[in-house]
């Protein structure tokens, strides 16, 4: 079965999708912002939060709101990275294939993976062990958190700038090797 855009994307999307919703259902039921992707606030946070920040979201989940946490990140959570890697090496590699680039761009969605694995965790240790504080590993969270989203933003980024020369690269003319 050869892999495409077109069959990874339609997938990837419904996971993306999916993991929204849940998301934001569990911010509706519960208040306060997913912890990974709102950085112990909601919307995400680029700046990071304090392990106290982390302790007082976790402590405003409620019982009820940490079990659907660690739910969340135990389920939907480990598909939405394994959708985005499969989506990102398949797009990468098209896009590097036209923009004449190396094979090194695949490691951005690599990257990206590895940290949210990574995050999710740290996250499901901090929650399991609540309400025993473990501040190493919510330090590590936030760490892990700023990573992945850095990542995120660096394949961003790159894809662009990969479109941008592959359209460069399709727009210049043929040399014939002829001179005029």
């Amino acid at each position: 079965m050869k892999l495409t855009v077109p069959r990874t994307a339609v997938p990837a999307f419904v996971i993306l999708a999916g993991m929204n919703v849940a998301a934001t259902w569990f911010q509706h039921r519960f208040g306060p912002g997913v912890l990974d992707m709102a950085g112990a606030r909601t919307g995400i946070n680029l700046h990071g939060y304090t392990p106290q920040q982390a302790y007082d979201l976790l402590t405003a989940y409620g019982a009820d709101g940490r079990r659907w946490h660690a739910v969340l990140n135990l389920t939907g959570d480990v598909l939405l990275p394994a959708a985005l890697l499969l989506f990102g090496l398949v797009g990468f590699a098209a896009l590097a294939r036209r923009a004449g680039v190396g094979r090194w761009v695949l490691a951005l969605p690599v990257i990206y993976a590895l940290a949210d694995y990574a995050e999710n965790a740290a996250i499901v240790t901090l929650l399991l062990n609540y309400p025993d504080r473990l501040d190493g590993v919510a330090e590590v969270t936030n760490i892990l958190t700023l990573a992945k989203w850095s990542a995120v933003g660096l394949c961003l980024v790159a894809a662009a700038a990969l479109g941008v020369l592959a359209l460069l690269r399709r727009r210049r003319p043929a040399d014939s090797g002829a001179a005029g």
